[in-house]
């Protein structure tokens, strides 16, 4: 597990919550299709953090007393996670190319519409539908 960096120990009080991770998820989901592409990069992630994080997270009295606001405080924090390895290795995964060459993508977002779509418990009868009683 990682430990938060000392800045963040210092300055925050609480963090963004589960929620707050879901949200940079979708409104980076969002901000790739309007960018005509069906993947999410690294670069969409980070420019989404702060606008998403900047309102739910708690700063402490040592932050106001030094005039750190939120916005520095992730400013850093995206730096020091882009300088760490873990990061490096995910930009490599999100690479365009590499997501492409991967075969059976399409294959399992059928599978997983398909399951939406059609309900996730199929039945095996077709046709019309048989009421309760029968």
């Amino acid at each position: 597990m990682r430990t938060r960096p000392d800045f963040v120990k210092k300055y925050v009080n609480y963090g963004g919550s589960i929620r707050a991770a879901q949200y940079i998820v979708l409104a980076a989901k969002a901000r790739a299709l309007s960018r005509h592409r069906y993947h999410v990069t690294y670069d969409d992630v980070t420019s989404l953090a702060t606008p998403v994080l900047r309102h739910r997270i708690l700063l402490n009295f040592h932050a106001e007393s030094e005039r750190v606001d939120a916005d520095e405080i992730l400013r850093r924090l995206i730096e020091h996670m882009a300088a760490s390895e873990g990061v490096l290795m995910l930009q490599r995964f999100l690479d365009p190319g590499v997501l492409a060459s991967i075969s059976s993508l399409d294959l399992l977002a059928k599978t997983v519409v398909d399951g939406f779509v059609a309900g996730l418990h199929r039945s095996p009868d077709f046709g019309f539908s048989s009421e309760f009683a029968e």
